[in-house]
């Protein structure tokens, strides 16, 4: 998740620093020690993403009856009409509300502040497949970096 935000962030000019390069994960994360390790590497400011919700959702089509049709290239009718069954389908999904905002160090002041939802399909029961949350990380951090950039901010 941090090295898309760095990816994108410098692809627009944006120096930027995964924090788990300066802070390791044992280390107390808390509001002083960011600040210390934000000011040692001259960083202006600091992106946070929260998880603030996540739901389960499920979508199912209804079963439907249709006729097969026409074929060929002269509209012939198939001799034989037939209504075709199509059966009900579902499929599950995560969505995960995320909060997302920027921080000045200098001011220590909260500038910038985003809600969002992502879903991401369940590849089975339970698990996503690693293609489908790398898409949704690519996509979500795409439009927070675009929307950083239209308010000038980055």
């Amino acid at each position: 998740f941090e090295d898309e935000f760095v990816d994108q962030l410098k692809s627009l000019g944006t120096d930027a620093v995964p924090s788990y390069s300066l802070i390791p994960s044992e280390e107390m994360i808390d509001r002083p020690t960011v600040e210390s390790k934000m000011k040692e590497v001259g960083a202006d400011g600091v992106i946070v993403t929260t998880l603030v919700d996540k739901k389960t959702q499920k979508v199912q089509s209804s079963t439907y009856y249709a006729d097969r049709g026409w074929y060929g290239h002269y509209s012939y009718r198939y001799s034989n009409p037939q209504v075709v069954r199509h059966r009900t389908t579902s499929y599950e999904y995560e969505v995960f509300n995320l909060e997302t905002n920027l921080y000045e160090i200098q001011n220590q002041k909260m500038i910038w502040s985003s809600l969002s939802d992502t879903q991401i399909p369940y590849a089975q029961p339970g698990s996503f497949s690693e293609g489908a949350v790398n898409t949704a990380i690519k996509e979500l951090i795409q439009n927070i970096v675009k929307r950083l950039s239209e308010s000038q901010l980055i």
